[in-house]
């Protein structure tokens, strides 16, 4: 049998420990009494939420505000489909606190955790309607003073559909907020392997979630209170539902356009003329356009532009690349021409090339080739020339040398290249940028094929592959390689700082590669 005094020690601490806890709850009680939020809360999280307000953005309730916070309601930007809402960021009782307290519905809500509880909560209770005299008690009880704030005061509650996962945020800059509001498409290009990114007309995004320890709520036709200013006449209390709320949304970050995957396509099955048999026996798939911006992680103008930058050109409404013998066969017709008629390479005439040549080739390849190789303009008279390009021709007569060896002695290379341009046009090395490497660490001198657009287009890959081939690079040879690879506002040099370690060597500044090289 235990002591007397142990039965009233142990009675004594039971009594305290339960004046402990109603003492506990009595305070969140007031706690959240406060803010007008009532005890639906204390299902989901302990703390209060306070509803923060910025210009643009996402607007977001945040868990775990103080007794200095008051609650805020934003307006929404509509989009199609989905409403967007606004970030809020203040703190504090100041000018955007006038927007009042937003109030949740009065109810107990039912076991569990989470926003999802609130909402069930909310829709038993129904649409609870909150009288001025109660909005005026809360403020009392909040020790705030009313004529700080706005008159008109707004009421949240969950809407009978109100869910998490039900819509997606995205969190858009300006300019593609505008591209939205002017009745244009932002479309989402990927296939299930690849990462997805967004699309205007004209850019390129990659898309990332982003999490946030702040529930975000979706309210359709909430007010700000700029617009409760500008309307005097608003109701005194407005009541809004809540159509969802997410804790993630999408986050937008300009990127380059992944265009190596549109040669790949056209590369598989290249044109090689109207009397080819392969041609009309292949079982490769043709492209238009519109099945190229279904697989093509790029704009619209990124593509078409891409295209131009490749020589492709429509052939019975699919886009194809020329084959490269095909190619050569058509410029020799051309330069032969040129050659044949003493015309200067800055004045060739359309008319005549296609009058003397149409009976060799079709005639949309003539022009085709032209342009390729050319700039097309009208002179006075109204008649279609071409400047033809010297640079363009010397390079696409080098490669046609090249790519039949793996190196060539660099000496022997110049005296034949030379001699198989068009006479008057001079050969020089620094056409072949990106195309052809010189080794001058050989001995003798060597030169051999290697093509950009033969490279990964990761930049990890890319340097990784470029350190493969040769230990140290100098910065005039590595520049034609990673060029591509510079984002908006990026550098070369800041791409090599980021992937590549510099040192001397001779007395001039050589790259190699931070990591190791398997």
């Amino acid at each position: 049998m235990l002591p007397e005094s142990w039965a009233v020690t142990s009675t004594l601490g039971l009594v305290l420990q339960c004046f402990v806890i109603l003492f506990r709850f009595a305070h969140f009680e007031y706690f959240y009494c406060i803010f007008g939020i009532t005890r639906d809360f204390t299902a989901a999280q302990l703390g209060s939420c306070a509803a923060r307000q910025k210009s643009g953005y996402l607007s977001q309730i945040r868990p775990g505000g103080g007794e200095r916070e008051a609650i805020h309601s934003v307006q929404p930007q509509t989009v199609p489909a989905h409403p967007t809402v606004s970030r809020s960021v203040n703190r504090g009782i100041n000018p955007a606190a006038r927007a009042a307290a937003a109030r949740l519905p009065v109810g107990r809500a039912p076991p569990g955790r989470g926003m999802e509880a609130v909402a069930r909560s909310s829709e038993r209770a129904g649409a609870a309607m909150r009288s001025r005299a109660e909005v005026d008690a809360t403020l009392q009880t909040a020790k705030l003073n009313p004529a700080e704030l706005l008159p008109a005061v707004q009421c949240l509650s969950f809407g009978p559909h109100a869910g998490g996962g039900e819509c997606c945020l995205l969190q858009l800059e300006p300019g593609l907020c505008a591209e939205l509001e002017a009745g244009r498409s932002l479309v989402i290009r990927g296939e299930k392997d690849e990462h997805a990114v967004l699309c205007s007309k004209d850019k390129t995004y990659d898309m990332k979630i982003a999490d946030t320890s702040n529930t975000l709520l979706f309210v359709p036709g909430c007010k700000t209170p700029e617009e409760l200013n500008a309307d005097p006449a608003s109701c005194n209390i407005i009541h809004s539902q809540i159509a969802g709320f997410s804790k993630n949304y999408w986050e937008l970050r300009r990127c380059r356009p992944k265009l190596k995957k549109l040669r790949k396509l056209l590369m598989e099955d290249p044109y090689e003329g109207p009397d080819s048999q392969k041609d009309q026996t292949s079982t490769f798939s043709k492209y238009t356009t519109e099945d190229l911006l279904s697989l093509i992680q790029a704009s619209e103008e990124e593509i078409l532009h891409q295209l131009q930058v490749i020589d492709a050109c429509q052939i019975e409404g699919y886009w194809r690349i020329l084959d490269f013998d095909y190619e050569m066969k058509l410029l020799n017709h051309v330069t032969q021409l040129i050659d044949s008629e003493s015309w200067p390479l800055s004045k060739v005439p359309l008319s005549v090339c296609l009058e003397e040549l149409g009976s060799l080739e079709p005639r949309e390849m003539i022009e085709h080739i032209l342009l390729s190789y050319g700039r097309k303009y009208v002179d006075d008279a109204g008649e279609v020339f071409f400047e033809m390009c010297e640079d363009k021709i010397c390079r696409a007569i080098a490669q046609m040398l090249l790519q039949n060896a793996i190196k060539f002695n660099l000496s022997e290379f110049e005296e034949v290249w030379q001699q198989s341009v068009p006479e008057g046009m001079t050969t020089r090395l620094d056409q072949l940028q990106g195309l052809a490497l010189v080794d001058k660490s050989s001995r003798p001198e060597t030169i051999f094929l290697l093509k950009v657009e033969d490279l990964p287009e990761d930049n990890q890959e890319r340097f990784n592959s470029l350190f493969g081939i040769r230990q140290k690079w100098t910065e005039v040879d590595i520049t034609p390689y990673i060029q591509d690879l510079c984002a908006e506002k990026q550098t070369v040099g800041a791409l090599l700082t980021k992937y590549a370690r510099s040192s001397m060597l001779n007395g001039v500044k050589v790259y190699n590669s931070r990591r190791p090289i398997s």
